[in-house]
């Protein structure tokens, strides 16, 4: 399933008409494309960065410290993944 950052920077690479009717006109090269990020198998740290992105886009838009609190917690979840990458990849 595709990441919340990889759809909108798959969107933003198409042209304005075909972000507003999206997906109906996308030619076969860019409907492979879009088949593929979204049936492709995500990582935990992948869905971590997503939520952290997601996390940073509502407190950069609201800054309330709910909000905030949250964008600290998506860090910690972000950080924690990156050593347990890191750790894996040193063994």
């Amino acid at each position: 399933m595709a990441t919340y950052l990889e759809y909108l920077s798959f969107k933003a690479k198409l042209p304005w008409y075909k972000k507003i009717l999206f997906p109906l006109f996308l030619n076969k090269k860019e409907y492979s494309e879009y088949i593929k990020i979204v049936t492709d198998e995500k990582t935990d740290l992948d869905e971590a960065k997503d939520y952290y992105f997601y996390c940073w886009n509502e407190y950069m838009n609201n800054k309330t410290y709910y909000n905030e609190s949250r964008l600290k917690d998506a860090r910690d979840l972000l950080e924690m993944y990156i050593r347990k990458e890191v750790y894996e990849n040193n063994r």
